[in-house]
């Protein structure tokens, strides 16, 4: 009844101060701006070196951007499963790992690749013009 609802609600918002907590970790925040019609500048490519993850937001939105094997992957930076920060977990290959529970996305596609999440996240397209970085979204 209302005290599950309650309960639910102030779990949902726990997470949510926890993850905003958690933002200044190993993937670092990036300071992005709004393009027209919905490109996102990232900054400049020399912020993401090969093998390496950024933390972006625009409005409510937070993508991991990924630079691996030379090419360059954005996705949101949430696990399906439980709302966890994809950018903070290990990487694979292609595949991010979920630090909470190892569900493992694809940073190509934002498909998932196993368990404890059953729906894939969304992948944006990432382009490079003049030396710096933008996301599609």
């Amino acid at each position: 009844g209302v005290r599950a609802a309650v309960a639910g609600a102030l779990e949902r918002v726990g997470r949510g101060l926890e993850r905003a907590a958690r933002r200044g970790g190993q993937c670092g925040r990036v300071g992005g701006r709004r393009r027209d019609h919905g490109e996102f500048g990232v900054g400049p490519l020399a912020v993401l070196p090969e093998g390496g993850a950024k933390l972006v937001e625009s409005g409510s939105l937070f993508l991991g951007v990924y630079h691996i094997g030379g090419e360059l992957f954005a996705m949101e930076d949430r696990c399906s499963h439980d709302d966890g920060p994809l950018c903070e977990g290990d990487r694979e290959g292609f595949d991010v790992i979920c630090p909470r529970h190892g569900a493992r996305f694809d940073l190509r596609t934002g498909a998932v690749l196993s368990l404890p999440a059953t729906e894939g996240v969304q992948a944006f397209p990432v382009s490079v013009r003049d030396g710096d970085l933008f996301v599609q979204i």
